[in-house]
């Protein structure tokens, strides 16, 4: 009598398919911080990626300046340095409304 062996190889791939699709659903986006000077925007500092909760609540809080800065994120010399208490704003992602 032939005996029938059950693969877990299949149900495993499913499994892990699904862990991944699940996982890659999380919102995630680069961020940095822009600085306004005479009407043009310079992208200063380059805070790296954030998610979630993170991502919502560093684009809704102040970012605060605590050193004055001179070069932007490509160290490029800026028209005029930003000082600490400058206004300035984060944008994560491709999409700046927030």
């Amino acid at each position: 009598m032939k005996q029938k062996s059950f693969s877990f190889k299949p149900f495993g791939l499913a499994l892990g398919l699904i862990f991944l699709a699940s996982c890659g659903s999380e919102e995630c986006a680069d961020c940095h911080v822009v600085a306004d000077i005479n009407g043009m925007e310079y992208e200063i500092l380059e805070l790296g990626e954030y998610c979630e909760d993170a991502l919502h609540e560093i684009e809704e809080d102040e970012y605060v300046i605590l050193d004055t800065i001179i070069i932007d994120a490509d160290g490029h010399e800026l028209p005029s340095p930003v000082l600490p208490g400058d206004a300035v704003e984060v944008h994560c992602g491709e999409e700046h409304d927030h």
